[in-house]
């Protein structure tokens, strides 16, 4: 479908419709033009889930058929909620959040999401929360060195750090010790 045919699907097209005293249907029309265009621009910038995108269309006081202008939107394959959900997910992936975080911080976006998906996107790109959890401590030990997870506040601080990722205690502590297993026997052994 068209623009042109989604406008004259519109209710302010019918003849039945009552237009209020200072609105006409080439006010409204334009209006919805104004709102497609804004739309596209903020899509050209980067991906919107249908909810950001009508809070952003309601700020800018484009609240007429704003449905209709994102199923539009939809249709027209520039809206793309799936895609966005992949993208969410990888980027939370990357930054170290939990599968179980993932869900809550894209619920939180009014995104329903199943496990499946996640873990999915994790199986596609090798990815498991252990490596995660590794690559986290390896970045906070990394200007430091393996000595700083014997201090005591150090290490309750990357303790803190994990568990706002989402991470559990218990597997935060065994991949804590498994790094601090790791760097002895490489400094035991060196090459």
């Amino acid at each position: 479908m068209t623009l042109k045919e989604t406008i004259e699907k519109l209710p302010f097209n019918n003849e039945d419709y009552i237009l209020a005293e200072d609105e006409s249907k080439a006010d409204l029309t334009r209006s919805f033009k104004r709102a497609y265009h804004y739309c596209i621009w903020l899509l050209s910038k980067r991906d919107y889930s249908r909810f950001k995108l009508s809070r952003k269309l309601y700020e800018k006081k484009y609240t007429p058929y704003v449905d209709e202008l994102l199923d539009f939107l939809e249709e027209a394959k520039y809206l793309q909620e799936e895609q966005y959900i992949r993208t969410r997910i990888k980027t939370f992936m990357y930054k170290g959040q939990s599968k179980r975080n993932i869900i809550n911080k894209l619920r939180a976006e009014r995104l329903n999401v199943e496990g499946h998906i996640i873990e999915e996107i994790f199986e596609e790109y090798r990815y498991t929360e252990n490596n995660q959890l590794r690559e986290l401590i390896h970045k906070k030990i990394r200007s430091k060195g393996i000595v700083a997870l014997e201090d005591f506040n150090f290490k309750q601080k990357l303790i803190r750090f994990l568990l706002s990722k989402g991470h559990s205690y218990d597997k935060i502590k065994t991949e804590i010790n498994y790094v601090q297993n790791e760097e002895s026997n490489a400094q035991d052994y060196p090459i």
